[in-house]
């Protein structure tokens, strides 16, 4: 089905939203996008709060409530970082340190803030834009310091197939992380007017 009409489209998207998440799994999105839950997590929070703004959606109070209660999860490690929680996954191996939802954190968090007063979000934000400046800029954190912390077992190298998809947690490319997250740092910027913000715009 195609949409001419701008707002048909949004209505179309309003109604698919509260499907993606999943009462089974504690109401955590069905990876639609095929990467992994926290990251969904954060484009989930976002799209449903413009919505809201935009055409004045009505957010199922229930699933707004679940959905915040798992984001603070999925952050609430001491750096900030918007990866799968090991309380939350039976399967360690879908819990791992990446850099790649670094923008889909700040989209949740500068929509939080923006329609939302959240505190909260503002905090959790200044504790990412920290673990950003530490690990990117001044190399005083590592990933393996980060995993240890976090209790994720460290990698061994691994060989990659050559017909497999590219990797989009690559920690080596820095146009998959930090990179691709200067829109959403900046509307984080303009929500909250803290200045940390800039030290690593």
């Amino acid at each position: 089905m195609y949409f001419t009409d701008l707002k048909q489209s949004l209505e179309a998207v309003a109604t698919a939203m509260p499907k993606c998440l999943e009462a089974e799994n504690n109401y955590l999105p069905s990876n639609f996008s095929h990467w992994e839950n926290a990251h969904d997590s954060g484009r989930w929070i976002e799209a449903v709060l413009m919505l809201e703004n935009c055409i004045g959606f009505e957010i199922p109070k229930k699933l707004e409530r679940a959905m915040l209660f798992n984001f603070k999860a999925l952050m609430s490690n001491p750096y900030g970082l918007l990866i799968n929680d090991r309380d939350l996954f039976e399967n360690k191996d879908d819990v791992r340190l990446h850099y790649h939802s670094i923008r889909e954190a700040f989209m949740a968090l500068y929509t939080l803030v923006k329609y939302r007063n959240s505190k909260w979000a503002v905090g959790c934000g200044e504790k990412l834009i920290d673990t950003i400046d530490r690990r990117f800029f001044e190399n005083t954190l590592t990933d393996n310091e980060i995993r240890s912390v976090l209790g994720i077992e460290i990698p061994d190298v691994i060989e990659t197939d050559p017909n497999e998809p590219v990797d989009p947690f690559s920690n080596d490319d820095e146009t998959r992380s930090t990179g691709r997250a200067i829109e959403a740092l900046l509307q984080f910027y303009k929500a909250t007017g803290s200045e940390k913000a800039l030290i690593v715009l």
